[in-house]
């Protein structure tokens, strides 16, 4: 009776090492989900005088539609709208400068990267 009470004990406790391993791994992956996308809008955000100068109007249309999604208006032969994230928070930003420390703009308080929480065991 021990020696079944002993091996289901050890099966359980093999079996939760297993999720806990899964879940780690789970994680571990996720970890660097939100790298790829910042990377992308970096590049897109360095281009942005290049098309503003530019004469592309196809290539113009493109990009706002990105920075302002669906919300765009025309007003007095003139496109208005609110940007979207992350656009939206790099304009916050402009306007900030030289109202408070840029170390404040550039990185609040939690950082840039999303919020990880740990696993307590």
């Amino acid at each position: 009776m021990f020696s079944v009470v002993l091996a289901l004990n050890i099966l359980l406790q093999i079996a939760v090492q297993k999720s806990l391993d899964e879940k780690m791994a789970r994680i571990e992956q996720k970890q660097n989900d939100w790298l790829e996308p910042f990377q992308n809008w970096i590049k897109v955000a360095t281009t942005l005088v290049k098309i503003a100068r530019d004469n592309d109007l196809l290539e113009k249309k493109v990009i706002a539609k990105e920075i302002f999604g669906s919300n765009l208006r025309l007003a007095s032969r003139a496109v208005r709208g609110e940007p979207v994230f992350p656009y939206s928070a790099a304009r916050n930003a402009a306007n900030l400068v030289g109202q408070i420390p840029e170390s404040q703009i550039l990185v609040g308080g939690t950082g840039v990267e999303p919020v990880t929480f740990t696993m307590s065991m």
